[in-house]
């Protein structure tokens, strides 16, 4: 029987406010997939999570293995977008992070469906300066195999998807699939385990969930040389129809593998270009640069590859 054990461990760590942070352990847990650096000779957890702390930001919890003295810092805790879909069971380890102000160490993750979006996945969105107020409907992960337009357009894609990352806030996409929604705006976002790479916001009023990806309802983006008049070939959540694996397209050269250019795509499956092979599928790419790139000649430095895409909503 799989039983979450969960403890609140009284010792406080101060951190750099000089306040103090009460920390929390689940035993025989490990969050899987949000590593992004191993400690090696890690003598107790406390020490283990002390590193992380250390790497604040970054770090937002751990999991510490005694037996082996190893120490993984997490770029996600499971209060993080969809994180708490990586809590698996792994006997001999201890996961620890830092209490929620809001409900401390009383987590369920053995209740929780992965492949919801519900009010403890959204990121902290509140925009004070402009009034919005964000909402995550859906959280696309690159690398799982699953095909992240069937994931955003049909419904019974989300069956056998559990612990993939992938989630979908059912009740707001479904609002809004139905015309019951007063979206202002929605909010597209590409992510790496640094954080926000890019974000794009477009005109959400009387949108649809696949009308709203449209260059004409454009309101910034971070490229200079893409506005609602620029030229582009394709921009669309669709894609090309003979290219059924380029989704969320923003393209402005089509016509040739060597000379396609352009700023976003989400390659669902190979592409029949060099450029669109890769180990693992999907694939998420863009451009860092502050315009568009050649998908097959640009370097490692101009193309982005993203680990996740979001999609929220701001609404009346």
């Amino acid at each position: 029987m799989s039983v979450y054990l969960i403890l609140y461990i009284l010792l406080q760590i101060p951190l750099v406010y000089g306040k103090l942070a009460p920390w929390c352990g689940v035993i025989d847990y490990a969050l899987v997939g949000r590593n992004y650096t191993t400690i090696n000779a890690t003598k107790n957890q406390k020490l283990c999570y002390q590193a992380c702390l250390k790497d604040s930001p970054r770090c937002r919890s751990a999991n510490y293995r005694p037996r082996d003295q190893e120490c993984d810092l997490n770029c996600a805790s499971h209060f993080d977008v969809c994180a708490g879909g990586g809590l698996v069971e792994q006997p001999g380890s201890l996961y620890t992070f830092t209490a929620s102000e809001t409900i401390g160490c009383d987590i369920q993750p053995d209740t929780r469906d992965t492949n919801v979006c519900d009010i403890a996945d959204n990121e902290p969105s509140r925009r004070e300066d402009q009034g919005l107020e964000w909402q995550l409907v859906f959280k696309g992960v690159a690398g799982t195999g699953i095909k992240l337009y069937d994931l955003w357009t049909i419904t019974q894609s989300w069956i056998a998807t559990e612990n993939s990352g992938n989630c979908q806030n059912k009740a707001l996409y479904n609002a809004w699939k139905n015309g019951q929604l007063n979206i202002k705006q929605v909010k597209l976002s590409l992510y790496d385990k640094t954080g926000v790479k890019v974000e794009l916001i477009f005109n959400g009023v009387d949108s649809g969930i696949s009308t709203w990806f449209a260059k004409e309802r454009l309101v910034s983006s971070p490229w200079s040389d893409l506005t609602t008049t620029s030229h582009t070939h394709y921009f669309s959540i669709d894609g090309p129809a003979k290219r059924g694996y380029r989704r969320f397209f923003i393209n402005r050269n089509y016509g040739g593998c060597g000379v396609d250019r352009g700023w976003l795509v989400v390659l669902d499956s190979e592409d029949d270009c060099q450029w669109g092979h890769f180990s693992s599928y999907p694939t998420i790419l863009y451009s860092t640069h502050c315009i568009a790139v050649n998908w097959a000649t640009s370097n490692a430095e101009a193309l982005g590859m993203a680990d996740y895409l979001t999609i929220h909503i701001d609404t009346e």
